[in-house]
This record gives C-alpha cells, sequence and structure tokens, in this order.
C-alpha cells in the first residue's frame, strides 16, 4: 500500500465553492463528502491507472492509497493526475509511505493487510482519552463537548469493529463519561 497525501490548491477549492480562507473547513460534518466530490476529476483518472495496473486504491480526504504488486510504479502517474486536477501532492518522505506485504500497512489509523482494524495504539490512545476524562473535573458545557467527542471516537471504531466499540462504550459508562 501506498499513502500520499493531498492538497487543495487555492484555485480548486474556489472553483469548488468549498474553501475558508483558502482551506477545506476541519470538523464540519460534510468536510468529508466535500473533499471528495471535489476530488472526483483526479479519481478517475487514478482509477483507470490503478484498473491497467491491476491495482486497489482509495481516497480519504486528503489521502490516497494504492495497493497491489505495481502499486510503487503507479505513484508518479497517480501524482501527475492529482496535480492536473488541481491539486498539490506533498513531496515529503513523512506523508510518502510504501508497505510492502511483509510489513504491518497502516491508513488513517485502520490496519488494512488482511481485512480492516483499528490500531492497537489507536484504540490504546482511545482508551486513555476516556479513563482521563472521567478523572477531570469540567463544567458542565466542557463536560458535554469531551463526552461527545468521546462518543464519536467510540462511533468510529463501531464503523469497524463492533465488539471493541462495545467493550470502549462499556468502559465509557462504567466511569460516568457517557
Amino acid at each position: 500500500a501506498v499513502g500520499q497525501g493531498i492538497e487543495m490548491t487555492r484555485k480548486s477549492a474556489y472553483l469548488t465553492g468549498i474553501a475558508f480562507r483558502g482551506r477545506l473547513p476541519q470538523g464540519s460534518p460534510v468536510s468529508g463528502l466535500l473533499a471528495n466530490l471535489s476530488i472526483l476529476p483526479a479519481y478517475f483518472d487514478v482509477e483507470d491507472i490503478c484498473r491497467e495496473r491491476s491495482l486497489a486504491f482509495s481516497f480519504y480526504v486528503d489521502d490516497v492509497a494504492l495497493s497491489g504488486e505495481a502499486a510503487r510504479e503507479a505513484i508518479s502517474p497517480v501524482i501527475k493526475s492529482i496535480n492536473r486536477a488541481g491539486y498539490r501532492v506533498y513531496g515529503s518522505r513523512k506523508k510518502k509511505k510504501v508497505m510492502t506485504r511483509n510489513m504491518r500497512q497502516c491508513v488513517n489509523g485502520l490496519v488494512v493487510n488482511d481485512g480492516v482494524g483499528i490500531e492497537r495504539e489507536r484504540l490504546d490512545r482511545i482508551f486513555h482519552e476516556i479513563v482521563d476524562f472521567s478523572r477531570r473535573d469540567l463544567s458542565c458545557e466542557d463536560f458535554i463537548k469531551a463526552a461527545r467527542r468521546v462518543d464519536g471516537l467510540i462511533q468510529f471504531v463501531n464503523s469497524v469493529d463492533e465488539r471493541k466499540a462495545a467493550r470502549l462504550d462499556g468502559l465509557a459508562r462504567m466511569l460516568g463519561v457517557l
């Protein structure tokens, strides 16, 4: 799998009418949908590139993942296609990851080697956030915000692994967080 970050240029963001101060707003429930809709021109080109090489691929907001034997050779054509669509691809080595089949393949906090699962580290962070939250003395307003955040994290886990989400939900309820 190959992971790569994408940033909208001001031109493409303004043309699609979704920019706020030159950027896609983070935290809005529709930001992911808007980002995915705005990348559609590049999506179809990337789909063709991947089909020619028998690759699987996915876009998730500003990340692209390519999977298959020829993923490494598809990186350059995919980047060119994304650039032609008005986006800038980050070139840093930190953002670009090539993960072979004998490595743990993580994309957006999910392990994707054999099916999809949540990274152990991410589950641990959520667990500790729930426990830490239960120990804090918060105002009513801050408590509601923190509870919504915990609920959102649990819902994310639930979208991938219902059993693990049920355990986190049980912990949160036992500690009085939800």
